[in-house]
């Protein structure tokens, strides 16, 4: 009788210990997204650019942003980027497209620019950062 009330013990204890040894001890926070339209003479098609901001808690652990556009939460289908934490000099930065961005008092920002179309098409902006050692921090959510 105790052995497999052991049993159930020790299985629930891994199945825990798997759930949480996933999770990064890097933080995401505080999100802000504010769209600015343009209306562009030279091409065809207008495009919307989207300034996303939030805090990251420990950048110096943090590998890169993980930033998807779509029409579900945890769904890139409209568009996904992921821009890398760089370390310059005695700074971390956000590179997205070899465009650096400064990430300050672990703030960080990124300018992505929209389609008409995919910003029609984008309902939420699902956000999360991954650390040196390839696991992921907690998700960030915006909605449209």
């Amino acid at each position: 009788m105790k052995l497999p009330h052991f049993l159930l013990t020790v299985a629930l204890f891994f199945i825990v210990a798997a759930g949480t040894s996933q999770n990064s001890t890097v933080k995401i926070l505080d999100i802000a997204v504010n769209p600015m339209v343009y209306v562009n003479n030279q091409t065809p098609g207008d495009s919307t650019d989207l300034l996303i901001q939030f805090k990251i808690s420990d950048v110096s652990q943090s590998a890169y942003v993980k930033v998807l556009c779509g029409t579900t939460q945890d769904l890139g289908d409209v568009i996904t980027l992921q821009p890398t934490v760089v370390l310059n000099g005695s700074d971390y930065y956000l590179d997205l497209n070899s465009s650096q961005t400064l990430i300050s008092n672990h703030c960080a920002k990124i300018n992505i620019r929209l389609s008409s179309l995919q910003f029609h098409n984008t309902s939420f902006i699902t956000i999360y950062v991954k650390d040196n050692n390839g696991l992921g921090s907690n998700k960030l959510y915006f909605k449209f």
